[in-house]
């Protein structure tokens, strides 16, 4: 694969990551809940007020967060658009469904039920600039994220001189937020975000937000980093050899890896599976997390992205992110792993 370079990025989550200039601090952080909601910008600074009144969450936060993008990009209709959601619009879906019950499936609005299908976002992107190019969604669990940019790097590489809007979007919902509890997926409420790496217990805190961005093959006086490569593997045999393949046929030894950022999120399984590849293959090189800062969500791995693009362009590493304390001179190439309960791993390789 060509090298793709990111050109202009907007993200909406728990941390005011909308804010110019923002990396991190200070960070807010969380207690008393396992469900929270993002910090959310003034909208009306982008999206006209009679469309933002019949917009769901989703919707805005994709909104916003892609014009963003494209704002710092200078891209006013990309070649593409390709977004990931793992579960989509769920307050939309929760209220189209609640309809039915409570109208006994009679004279029901139509609106929730448009707008809970998973690809509105992407939709609603093309529609508010008139973009009529190639448009997709991926649902692919919590590497929806992964699977979007993939396309997308597949797309330039192929078309070449391309710019492609890529991003992934998740919200939180009332109801979800019941079934996630009560399969166990959630930590009890007195839990803090940021001491999320000590936990011993099942579980996790979920979050929620949009992260967006302008890709192409050329870069520009804005450019971020490049994307050196992605890989996907549901179920690898073997995640050390999955990890030493993916590095070996890009050229790179576990050395050459100034940074790798792991998705520890306090769940007890999950924080086993990261650990044999911590203590293992990057026993010696700089760690990093992300999800004590920005929780939990299908869409979790383009926060991630967020953060080794804005490190590899300021060349800063807040402390709080850092799970070792290991010491690098420049940070020029930065791996992210992220798997879910030892499912659905995938790699993201960038470089400055």
């Amino acid at each position: 694969m060509i090298p793709i370079y990111i050109n202009g990025l907007g993200c909406i989550s728990i941390q005011p990551t909308y804010q110019e200039g923002y990396f991190l601090e200070p960070i807010n952080d969380y207690s008393n809940t396992s469900m929270i909601n993002a910090v959310e910008p003034n909208y009306k600074e982008i999206i006209p007020p009679m469309q933002l009144r019949r917009m769901g969450k989703s919707i805005k936060m994709a909104s916003y967060a892609a014009n963003k993008a494209m704002e710092e990009a200078g891209v006013k209709n990309p070649d593409a658009i390709i977004t990931g959601t793992g579960l989509g619009c769920q307050r939309d879906s929760e209220k189209f469904i609640e309809s039915m019950l409570e109208d006994h499936e009679q004279s029901i609005n139509p609106t929730p039920f448009i707008q809970s299908t998973h690809n509105m976002a992407a939709a609603a992107v093309a529609l508010s600039i008139g973009c009529k190019n190639y448009n997709m969604t991926y649902t692919d669990g919590t590497t929806s994220f992964d699977s979007a940019l993939l396309d997308a790097c597949l797309y330039i590489s192929e078309r070449g001189e391309q710019s492609v809007l890529v991003g992934s979007v998740d919200e939180n919902a009332d109801k979800f937020s019941l079934f996630f509890d009560k399969a166990g997926f959630l930590k009890k409420s007195d839990q803090e975000l940021s001491r999320l790496l000590k936990s011993q217990t099942r579980g996790t805190i979920y979050s929620e937000g949009a992260t967006f961005s302008i890709i192409s093959d050329k870069p520009t006086e804005k450019t971020y980093a490049k994307i050196i490569d992605v890989e996907k593997n549901y179920n690898p045999v073997n995640i050390t050899e999955f990890i030493s393949d993916f590095l070996n046929r890009n050229g790179r030894e576990v050395e050459d890896i100034d940074a790798v950022m792991l998705g520890y999120n306090g769940d007890r399984e999950d924080t086993n599976s990261y650990n044999k590849v911590a203590q293992t293959l990057f026993k010696n090189n700089l760690q990093l997390g992300y999800k004590h800062v920005f929780g939990e969500n299908d869409s979790s791995s383009a926060f991630a992205f967020w953060m080794a693009a804005q490190i590899l362009k300021k060349q800063q590493i807040p402390q709080i992110i850092k799970l070792n304390q290991k010491d690098v001179n420049e940070v020029k190439t930065i791996l992210i792993y992220h798997q879910k309960e030892n499912k659905n791993h995938s790699l993201l390789l960038l470089e400055k």
